[in-house]
């Protein structure tokens, strides 16, 4: 999978990332989602927040996201058998 690839995978993951972030941050981020200009705003914040919070999330997201990967590249069994389980 390309890097774009797996850009546009994680953009059909929204909902579970949002559900996925730690100490209710979800409904916070999807509040400030709305408001014209905060991601510019918040852009030099995300190197610093994403490393803290990818590891608390990862848990939450990898099924979803290994179960869309399945469906986009072929994957060996003994992979495909992780992402069933």
């Amino acid at each position: 999978m390309t890097p774009e690839g797996f850009a546009s995978l994680m953009g059909t993951m929204w909902p579970e990332l949002m559900a996925a972030m730690p100490l209710g941050m979800g409904p916070m981020m999807r509040a400030m989602g709305k408001i014209p200009g905060i991601l510019k705003l918040m852009k030099p914040v995300f190197p610093i927040l994403f490393p803290k919070l990818l590891p608390l999330m990862m848990p939450k997201v990898m099924p979803t996201m290994l179960e869309r990967v399945a469906k986009s590249i072929p994957m060996p069994d003994y992979m495909l058998s992780r992402c069933q389980s």
